[in-house]
């Protein structure tokens, strides 16, 4: 939120139960991570926080990217993912907050990051492609070009295929990556 928070609701009375502060600039992204009692948060204040759900408070602030942090995931194995405008995805203990892997490359804006099977991820840009990255060893195995603009969002599906979003006004089907 524009406001520099993020807020917990009940999705079946509709009201706000929680306030989630601590961040100076606005909240770009937020998730519910896997055990639902924390929330991870990426912020234009350059920092990742993670939330604990029923109290509010900080449990642990995250630091090193050098721009607004525009997305964050957390990767089947517990660590943080983060993108940032910074151009770089960053992947983080999330137990001590510490940044364990910097993965550069992209010529733009990094935006959006999904996970895949075989430790690696996937990334999207403003320089118009798709980067795959293997987790072993922070490489990019693949560049995917076909978008004419800015990469938005993406989405992995369970059948292999890989969808992304672009402000070239197309969502491209990319065939199976598993």
């Amino acid at each position: 939120s524009a406001d520099k928070t993020a807020r917990v609701w009940n999705i079946d009375t509709g009201v706000c139960e929680r306030v989630l502060t601590g961040h100076t600039e606005a909240v770009q992204f937020s998730q519910l991570m896997k055990d639902n009692s924390l929330v991870c948060t990426g912020s234009w204040d350059k920092t990742i926080r993670i939330f604990n759900v029923e109290t509010g408070e900080t449990v642990r602030v995250f630091q090193g990217h050098t721009d607004k942090v525009v997305h964050v995931t957390q990767l089947k194995d517990g660590r943080i993912c983060s993108s940032s405008l910074d151009r770089s995805i960053r992947i983080w203990d999330s137990h001590t907050g510490i940044c364990v892997m910097i993965l550069d490359g992209h010529e733009s804006n990094s935006r959006w990051v999904v996970e895949m099977p075989d430790r690696r991820i996937c990334s999207c840009s403003k320089d118009k492609t798709l980067r795959i990255w293997n987790l072993d060893n922070g490489c990019t195995e693949t560049i995917l070009r076909a978008h004419t603009d800015y990469v938005r969002c993406l989405y992995f599906m369970k059948d292999g295929r890989l969808l992304s979003g672009s402000d070239d006004r197309t969502i491209r089907v990319w065939g199976s990556l598993k």
